[in-house]
Formats: C-alpha cells, structure tokens, sequence
C-alpha cells in the first residue's frame, strides 16, 4: 500500500470499502478524518519527516480505479516535492528483498533519550517494538530497502510513467 501519511482521500477510501467486514460509513469517514488531521503534521511550522521506500506493486494496484489511482500516484510525485518528503520506488527488478511482505515504519524522535520504535501493522491491529535488537533489525532492513530502491529523482520519473500507462488506457 501507499503509507496513510501520504494516501488521497479517495484512496484511503477505497482501501477501507475493500475491507471485510466493512465497516459503517460513519466509521470509515472518522478514519478519514484521523489520517487527514495525521497528514496535517506534514505541513506544520516543525513538520514530521518521512522517508517511505514504496514497492512496484503499491503504484499499480489498481485501488479504486484507474481515476483513483492516477489522482494517489501525482499526489505521491508532489509530496515528494516537500523538503521533508523522501519517496523512493523499489521496482519488481530488484528481485527478493531484505523483510520482503513484511512491511514496517520506524519511528524516530528528534528528543535523543527518545528511542526508535519499529511499527508493524497485520489484519487485525498493530504491535510497536522497543526492544532496540528487534529495532535495530528493522533499521537494518530498511537501510538496506534505501539502498536497493530507485533514487529519488528516478522514483518520480517512474511514479509517473506509471500513470502516463494509466492515462493512456
């Protein structure tokens, strides 16, 4: 999937409706609500940083269409357009991957005596790690997914070569 910190409205959306089961529309439209506040950290005077590794097959998972998708994947090229937004694509050619389906989000802090926790979502909640092996495991991988990933600058170009493919069908 594309983070929550940097999916659409209508994104997000679609994503919750795929659910089973689905939830009541009245929960779906809090849910939106939260991320859309969480999303507002991006934009603060003291703005959260957020450097995302996304794989292939995230950009072409047709989520709520062609429109949808077209509409997430230029929001993702102009996040990444923020002095605090990394994006970089891990294309299908990179072959087998350090944590492979297992995806993560580290957590850092800006106060030092603040450790780094790892995140990892599954189907029915989320578990945090503390302990700083099993952290520390995850910044290795995610270290070694920048690596392995597409620069920047060449994630943008392939982001929207992906939806110039979309645009054209």
């Amino acid at each position: 999937m594309i983070p929550g910190l940097l999916q659409t409205e209508r994104y997000a959306k679609a994503l919750m409706q795929a659910w089973l089961p689905q939830v009541d529309e009245s929960v779906a439209r809090d849910r939106a609500n939260m991320r859309a506040e969480r999303q507002q950290t991006l934009y603060a005077d003291n703005p959260v940083s957020v450097s995302a590794v996304v794989g292939e097959a995230a950009l072409r998972q047709l989520v709520g269409g062609a429109d949808t998708m077209i509409d997430q994947l230029e929001h993702l090229n102009a996040m990444s357009e923020l002095a605090n937004v990394t994006v970089q694509v891990l294309p299908f050619s990179a072959g087998a991957v350090p944590a492979l389906g297992a995806p993560f989000i580290l957590l850092s802090f800006a106060e030092k005596e603040e450790p780094d926790i790892a995140y990892a979502d599954y189907m029915t909640g989320c578990v945090y790690l503390e302990d700083a092996s099993e952290v520390e495991s995850y910044s290795l991988n995610f270290g070694a997914l920048q690596d392995t990933a597409l620069s920047p600058a060449a994630s943008t170009e392939f982001i929207e070569s992906i939806a110039g493919e979309l645009r054209a069908r």
